[in-house]
């Protein structure tokens, strides 16, 4: 495997020796270390094109004119706590003087690509597509409490909305949609990388996500099956261990095309009779139906629905029981249920 190029830039010499050190005892000869201890020479370092896996920068050190390099990802150490919010998917903030362990922790989560080799099906990125038969089923919440659950794991996860219109974005705290209009003309070229035109603009909160679109794709001249280009593309790039998709409840060629090409499908119904019928229907349209595959939830469960379909085909393999939580959930308490932790256990 080809060594990972490790930057550390830090003015206190100490600390740095106890990453090189923890460096050393996790991933010996995986990795080649550099290290900057002095501002003069991080100036001068910075004066000719740089390229590495990872930068591991101390705050006092940092500066915007470190994203024009070619850095993978850039984990800043914060002289103060705050969340770990960036617009920018490839810079994460951790509290310097959090546990070494825990530091390690936040690289394991965000780098896993970069210290396992690939080759089997464990090593390689994997595609979950939310869909339903039906609309108000919760999809999307636990779509969004599958991927914190993951990232909670230590899993590289990447969500992203393939509907045509998007209203996903209320769920964070930044929601303003992509503008760069040449992220768009990019977009609209069928061969060009259209993972590549995104990329740049990936968010990161508690994981990351592709921001909304600033208008429904019709009207940017945008065809839906530019989402599946973008995942298969992320996918090829190897840069998360999950890639999470979230759609509409229609039943179209492009969503019949996006669980085509997942490694799992998350159907998701509630517990009325309505939505379990067009589940049904659902159902009678997909020729290779599969419960290794194709997953069915059950969201929003009171303790005496639980068993509702256990005289039926058994085809729930998932419970979400209702949450109570005083007002409407948000995603840390979809992630927390039973029900998301079986399916983060199942998937890995």
């Amino acid at each position: 495997m080809q060594k990972r190029r490790i930057v550390i830039a830090d003015p206190d010499m100490d600390y740095v020796m106890n990453l090189v050190k923890k460096f050393a005892e996790d991933y010996q000869d995986m990795v080649e270390l550099e290290l900057i201890t002095d501002k003069g020479y991080l100036d001068v370092f910075l004066r000719t094109p740089q390229s590495a896996d990872l930068l591991i920068v101390g705050e006092s050190f940092y500066k915007d004119t470190v994203n024009r390099h070619s850095f993978r990802n850039i984990l800043i150490l914060a002289e103060t706590r705050e969340e770990s919010y960036s617009r920018n998917a490839r810079i994460f903030r951790v509290y310097k003087y959090t546990a070494v362990r825990e530091i390690f922790n936040v690289i394991y989560g965000r780098e896993m690509g970069l210290f396992h080799a690939t080759g089997g099906k464990a090593d390689q990125t994997r595609i979950v597509f939310f869909h339903s038969a039906s609309g108000g089923t919760g999809k999307t919440s636990l779509a969004l409490g599958l991927c914190e659950r993951l990232t909670a794991e230590h899993k590289a996860v990447l969500y992203l909305d393939a509907e045509s219109l998007q209203s996903f974005q209320i769920r964070f705290r930044e929601s303003s949609p992509i503008q760069e209009q040449r992220a768009y003309i990019s977009l609209m070229h069928e061969d060009s990388n259209h993972y590549e035109a995104v990329r740049d603009y990936i968010r990161h909160e508690s994981f990351d996500y592709l921001p909304p679109f600033k208008a429904a794709c019709g009207s940017l001249g945008l065809p839906l099956t530019v989402f599946e280009s973008i995942v298969l593309q992320a996918k090829e790039a190897g840069d998360y261990d999950y890639i999470v998709v979230d759609s509409d409840h229609s039943f179209t060629e492009e969503n019949a095309r996006l669980a085509g090409l997942a490694d799992y499908v998350m159907l998701v119904i509630k517990p009325y009779a309505q939505s379990v019928f067009a589940f049904k229907n659902y159902l009678s349209n997909i020729n290779d139906y599969n419960t290794e595959k194709y997953i069915c939830i059950c969201n929003d469960c009171q303790p005496d629905e639980m068993n509702v379909f256990s005289q039926d085909e058994g085809f729930i393999r998932e419970y979400i029981e209702h949450i109570d939580c005083g007002g409407e959930p948000d995603i840390n308490d979809f992630s927390q249920t039973k029900g998301i932790t079986g399916l983060s256990l199942f998937i890995q």
